[in-house]
């Protein structure tokens, strides 16, 4: 899903200064960084709950999820994605 996103998604081509890594590069980083990628979403997890972004007292993440672009602008976004967050 990243490599497509790397080739369509206008944010992500500047941020990659237009490179495409393929399936094998992304998987290799992830490997590589394992460590920093986890006490990246430590943070981030921390951050919001600093700014009371969050409800709940654990947060869960689903890589295969996508959330569309649609819900995030819609009224109650939030709350919807909070609600399918604690289903799974």
């Amino acid at each position: 899903m990243l490599e497509r996103e790397c080739q369509r998604n206008i944010e992500l081509i500047w941020l990659t200064g237009h490179l495409v890594p393929d399936f094998k590069t992304i998987a290799d980083f992830r490997k590589d960084n394992g460590k920093a990628i986890r006490e990246v979403c430590r943070s981030f997890v921390a951050l919001c709950r600093e700014l009371d972004l969050l409800s709940e007292a654990s947060v869960a993440i689903d890589r295969g999820v996508e959330v569309l672009a649609t819900l995030i602008a819609s009224p109650g976004a939030a709350r919807i994605f909070a609600g399918r967050l604690r289903s799974v």
